[in-house]
């Protein structure tokens, strides 16, 4: 035998008994009934991956130290409090996934750097104060994952052949100089802040004092930074032209600066500066773009993003959006809870858009926005939703499904809701809409 997957099953103890020399793929994932691991685990000489996530053990056995060969371990969401010495040395792991282990609090020991062949190292979620300054000499590591480790407060030098990084805790002070890590590919930093805190409180260090340099960092290709307590983003941003995804939470960022010429997709989430959002039509690749809590009364330049595919936009603070008409190669538009918004152009010459949604926009006429829309179903696959204005003020709605082998229906309370499947049109309208189809 060399698998053994017993995902999900009500076993209270590891079947190592018999004949499992040869075993070399052991996964127990989701046996929650699993509180303990028998030393006889050793003893496994042909394992090159075991997985042990979601189970409810504490600790790792010594004698795990043992598995010579294995390569892969995963522990994520146990109940594990410390990564034991014997982890060290694991001379092949290639792969240690520790995600959500919520009671791992104790320190990262310095011989980490034994895992000579390391590639993937994961500890988000977890209570970690810190890492090594050897973990440096991890050369092969590729993939960092830190995320909402919060208790995490320095960073040290990091390998250089990292190609993702990600990173965020709310007590952090300092991160090393990451421009240094020039084959990084990914990027996500975040600050762990929850609440809209004043620029002026603590800042991270490097990243708060403006003193990142994001130029030398040619191979990153997607870039999210979710940082509340700065007011300018790290300098040489437009410089990365491989960058084709960038997402930024900042909202006290004082202005938006230039931005990569090459990007497919922008998201951009509680951009609160007074300057407003500028022209960003030079962006000729753009293809999914979204706003989500930004004080933007105007999206400059919006008819000229040629590429775009997908519009998202939500509480913002916009009037109209009449340039939508010129986007003809758009399929899906997103409105919600702009409660400004006053209308919403003709969409019918829009012939690529097969998704719309949009509700929480009270000011939008009723019956002109429905009609527009309802010029756009075509005999194949549509969907429209729109939320009654007479229900816009009212908390986001409930809704139940119903399906069928012939079609689909859904009913909205307070929407429309409008699907063609197999050029049979399946239609809900409550809150008074009538029209004759």
């Amino acid at each position: 035998m060399r698998v053994l997957a017993l995902h999900g099953t009500k076993i209270t103890n590891l079947p190592l008994s018999g004949k499992l020399e040869a075993l070399q793929h052991l996964s127990v994932n989701h046996c929650r009934s699993i509180l303990k691991l028998p030393l006889s685990l050793g003893t496994l000489a042909s394992l090159i991956e075991l997985d042990l996530s979601s189970t409810l053990i504490v600790e790792l056995p010594s004698t795990i130290n043992e598995l010579y060969l294995l390569r892969v371990l995963k522990i994520d969401l146990t109940f594990v409090r410390e990564l034991p010495c014997a982890i060290w040395t694991l001379k092949r792991l290639e792969e240690l996934h520790a995600s959500k282990c919520r009671n791992l609090d104790g320190e990262i020991s310095e011989d980490i750097k034994k895992l000579s062949a390391l590639r993937v190292l994961r500890l988000g979620y977890s209570r970690i104060p810190g890492l090594p300054d050897t973990i440096s000499e991890l050369t092969n590591l590729q993939k960092l994952d830190l995320r909402h480790c919060d208790e995490l407060r320095k960073v040290p030098n990091l390998p250089s052949n990292l190609k993702s990084l990600s990173l965020s805790s709310k007590l952090i002070d300092t991160i090393s100089d990451i421009s240094t890590l020039d084959k990084l590919e990914e990027l996500f930093l975040a600050d762990g802040s929850e609440e809209q805190g004043s620029p002026f409180e603590r800042q991270i260090e490097v990243i708060g004092c403006f003193n990142l340099w994001l130029g030398s960092l040619s191979d990153l290709k997607i870039l999210q930074l979710s940082l509340l307590k700065i007011q300018l983003l790290p300098v040489g941003l437009h410089l990365l032209c491989k960058l084709t995804k960038l997402s930024l939470c900042c909202i006290h960022l004082k202005k938006l600066p230039k931005l990569p010429p090459g990007l497919f997709t922008l998201s951009l989430h509680q951009y609160k500066s007074g300057t407003g959002l500028p022209d960003l039509s030079y962006l000729e690749l753009l293809s999914e773009f979204e706003l989500s809590d930004c004080a933007v009364t105007e999206v400059a330049g919006l008819g000229e993003f040629k590429s775009l595919r997908v519009f998202r936009i939500s509480h913002c603070d916009l009037q109209q959006l009449d340039e939508l008409t010129n986007l003809i190669f758009l399929a899906s538009l997103n409105v919600s809870y702009c409660r400004s918004l006053e209308r919403l152009p003709d969409l019918s010459k829009l012939k690529k858009l097969k998704d719309i949604k949009i509700m929480g926009c009270p000011k939008i006429p009723d019956f002109e926005s429905l009609h527009s829309l309802l010029n756009l179903l075509e005999p194949s696959s549509s969907i429209i939703e729109v939320e009654s204005s007479s229900e816009a003020e009212s908390s986001e709605p409930a809704y139940t499904e119903h399906s069928s082998f012939e079609g689909a229906e859904r009913n909205y309370e307070g929407m429309l809701y409008i699907e063609i499947v197999k050029s049979e049109l399946f239609y809900k309208i409550k809150h008074g809409f009538n029209f004759e189809m």
